[in-house]
């Protein structure tokens, strides 16, 4: 695994960006501190796992990394679509690094839900993001792209839910890529309260400027703090162009009873490197993840799901599902941690692949941990050509190959997307899905 190279980023661009945002001392001293973490830390913590990534083809040596004024990027036209999906719920719309447009329902003023953007949170809602900035869910130390981030992040959401507080309509974030050769550093930070209820959408997109040519970087990291009780579905759906290189962090702290459900579709982008995981810290905590990409032309993607069951009766699924088409390559890195103190802890870990050409690859790489014997924990994991004797059979019931080979991929999908519990989330997932197929036919 190749090193990253940012040619003329260094530790006087951290300095210019809090200049330019006119930041507080106490957040200065944070990205500073994570620039000099990010200096000094490999890329792959981890040997086990370099030899499954190859990042030569990923050049991002002449990135314009600092954030434009909100309002000066636009929209490409071919996103309109996606955004005006967004009927009367909640949106945040970010476009490169610059707020282009947020609202909020009437619903989350009346319920005193606080939903922004990061940098206006820094400003006006300090009390409550600075915590959480300062004792971080995933430290500087753990990765690089993440102390990366942290020296850099010029945009992204925060949301705040109420003790009590139960939202119905979904709320999303859309970050659309517009011009090329451009880095954007994503932040976002929900805290759910005790007792309260969400649904939050991210989505990542790109207008044609992006399939070929200059690459851009989007580097998103999530961070989620759930309460006692507290309800979150979430999803992240990304559908970049084929210049974009995309690394996402993504983190959840739970507390007792708490639920999570998180959905990610991985369809776009040159190179995918995303890390999700869990601490199931509250007793009585549940974590689902699903996770379905489908790769195709010569995309790479790279994902790695973690489970650390901590607290007591906690239970925990990851359901990663890929299909791999034309010379794409894909890698699923699942592990679940059972520590002493997670008695009675009950987790499931799946890895399935399906490759749909001879020059497709995938590895499934599970793995656990496991601290004490009073637990039900079990792993299942396949890498599998799709089989010509089904291929076969269907045409001779009345199908075109084409045709057949897209029914046998709808399938394979369906055993993850049913375990997405939202009937419209469930719904969109497909349909990006499908569209996707499409594409390359």
């Amino acid at each position: 695994m190749s090193e990253l190279a940012l040619a003329g980023v260094s530790r006087d661009t951290v300095k210019e960006l809090v200049r330019l945002r006119s930041e507080p001392d106490w957040l200065a001293e944070i990205r500073l501190k994570a620039w000099e973490i990010f200096e000094k830390t490999p890329l792959e913590l981890s040997s086990m796992y370099v030899r499954h990534t190859d990042l030569r083809s990923v050049n991002l040596s002449s990135l314009e990394v600092l954030p434009s004024p909100s309002g000066t990027a636009k929209l490409p036209a071919s996103l309109d679509a996606y955004v005006k999906e967004s009927g009367e719920n909640s949106l945040h719309l970010q476009v490169d690094s610059a707020l282009a447009n947020i609202s909020a329902t009437a619903e989350l003023a009346d319920k005193k839900v606080v939903f922004t953007d990061i940098s206006t949170a820094v400003k006006r809602h300090r009390d409550l993001i600075e915590p959480y900035l300062r004792n971080r869910a995933i430290k500087a130390e753990e990765d690089k792209l993440v102390a990366l981030n942290t020296a850099l992040f010029g945009n992204g959401v925060f949301l705040y839910v109420p003790d009590g507080i139960q939202v119905e309509t979904p709320i999303r974030s859309v970050k659309a890529a517009s011009k090329p050769g451009v880095g954007v550093f994503n932040l976002s930070v929900i805290v759910m309260g005790v007792g309260s209820k969400a649904t939050f959408v991210e989505e990542g997109y790109s207008g044609s400027e992006h399939l070929n040519g200059v690459q851009s970087l989007q580097s998103n990291v999530l961070e989620i703090y759930l309460g006692e009780g507290a309800k979150l579905d979430t999803a992240d759906i990304q559908s970049f162009g084929g210049n974009v290189v995309v690394f996402t962090n993504r983190r959840a702290l739970s507390s007792r009873d708490s639920n999570l459900n998180w959905v990610g579709c991985a369809l776009g982008g040159r190179f995918m490197r995303a890390n999700t995981s869990a601490i199931l810290d509250g007793p009585g905590s549940n974590v689902q993840q699903v996770e379905v990409v489908f790769g195709s032309g010569e995309q790479q993607f790279d994902m790695a799901s973690t489970l650390n069951h901590i607290g007591q009766h906690t239970t925990g699924d990851i359901y990663s599902t890929g299909v791999f088409k034309d010379k794409s390559k894909g890698v699923f890195k699942g592990m679940i941690k059972i520590a002493k103190s997670g008695i009675s802890a009950n987790s499931f870990l799946s890895e399935h692949s399906l490759l749909l050409n001879p020059q497709a690859r995938a590895d499934a790489i599970p793995a656990l941990e496991i601290e004490t014997n009073e637990v039900k924990c079990s792993h299942s994991a396949s890498v599998a050509q799709i089989d010509q004797e089904q291929i076969f059979y269907m045409m001779t019931r009345g199908l075109d190959e084409q045709t057949a080979r897209a029914t046998i991929v709808e399938g394979f999908f369906e055993s993850a997307l049913r375990k997405v519990q939202l009937p419209e989330l469930k719904k969109r997932v497909g349909g990006f899905l499908e569209e996707k197929w499409k594409q390359g036919q």
